[in-house]
């Protein structure tokens, strides 16, 4: 949310070398504050407990049909913050300060989205039907926001990408929670790490799809219609998935 708030104003002031520099030292000032846990946090850290977590999940069959729909959403949901800002700019027109605020909407109702998912699981919806319901309105935002174009009031793209940002952004509590529930007893943690890799999987290859879709000539319309049919391998995977509360 602060990227999409600060850096076009940062961009449009300083210029793009300045702020690639601001971001940096951001990321050292996070470095700095975080080394004095390293230790008492990696005390246990080694190429076993790597290798463990990815190898607990591929060897359980329940948590082996859930392990690929987070590369999925997550090739969404990096897909769509990646490229937002160049597409609202550059293809529909809209200010920096403007695409970068659209982006921090997005960001702020995917915060808020993993809140009211948390609570839509716990109290009335099963969490692998959640995840197939945040997967469809997932598709048809990704749909939707193919078809916006420079007329498209304002107000209109903020409400989509509210919308799309608190699904496409806000469904990995849900799922989180869901490998949790069925990993072996006293191995959530290692379940959950285990399933991390496919998901940062998703994060290196889903902006390089999109990106080769552009690269052919196909176009953000085209790249961002493609994310929709990502949804239909996720709700197949889900609904192989196991069910339960």
């Amino acid at each position: 949310m602060l990227a999409g708030a600060c850096v076009p104003v940062l961009l449009l002031a300083v210029g793009w070398q300045s702020t690639l520099l601001a971001v940096a030292l951001a990321n050292l000032l996070c470095i700095a504050v975080v080394m004095p846990l390293r230790a008492r946090l990696d005390a246990d850290v080694g190429l076993p407990n790597f290798v463990q977590p990815l190898r607990l999940v591929l060897r359980a069959p329940r948590l082996r049909r859930l392990a690929l729909v987070p590369l999925l959403f997550c090739a969404i949901q990096l897909s769509l913050t990646t490229y937002l800002v160049a597409y609202l700019h550059a293809e529909l027109g809209h200010g920096l300060m403007a695409a970068g605020f659209a982006l921090s909407v997005a960001q702020a109702c995917g915060a808020g989205g993993r809140i009211v998912w948390g609570r839509v699981a716990d109290e009335w919806l099963a969490p692998c039907a959640l995840l197939v319901l945040l997967a469809l309105l997932i598709g048809l935002g990704c749909l939707a926001l193919a078809g916006v174009g420079p007329a498209t009031p304002a107000w209109g793209v903020y409400a989509l990408l509210g919308l799309l940002g608190a699904c496409a952004i806000g469904w990995d509590g849900v799922y989180f929670a869901e490998i949790a529930r069925h990993a072996p007893a006293g191995q959530a943690s290692a379940a959950t790490a285990g399933a991390q890799v496919f998901t940062y999987s998703g994060m290196v290859l889903g902006p390089a799809a999109f990106a080769l879709i552009l690269r052919m000539g196909g176009g953000y319309g085209v790249a961002f219609a493609g994310l929709a049919l990502l949804v239909c391998c996720c709700i197949a995977l889900l609904a192989l998935a196991p069910r339960g509360r």
